[in-house]
């Protein structure tokens, strides 16, 4: 799976890739959202806060499945809190 991104005032493009899964939670784009937007507003660069937003989505849906929730509900976003980058 991948993201791409761009910036008009630099003029560049990324593309970044992670794991791709068996399934699709609901809730991940809202997750990988949040993720970005904070570490964009901690001062990281456009192609680190994909990077750690993409992290973080990708171990919420590896923890989701270990515990074998069923994907309707969702990823559990409360037991990966935790592993929010900072």
């Amino acid at each position: 799976i991948a993201v791409l991104a761009y910036d008009r005032d630099q003029e560049r493009f990324w593309v970044l890739t992670g794991e791709e899964f068996p399934a699709s939670f609901p809730g991940t784009g809202d997750a990988f959202t949040s993720v970005l937007l904070g570490r964009l507003l901690c001062g990281d660069s456009l192609p680190i806060a994909i990077q750690q937003a993409m992290q973080f989505v990708a171990h919420a849906i590896r923890t989701t499945l270990e515990h074998a929730m069923p994907i309707k509900e969702g990823i559990l976003l409360e037991r990966v809190l935790d592993a929010v980058p900072r």
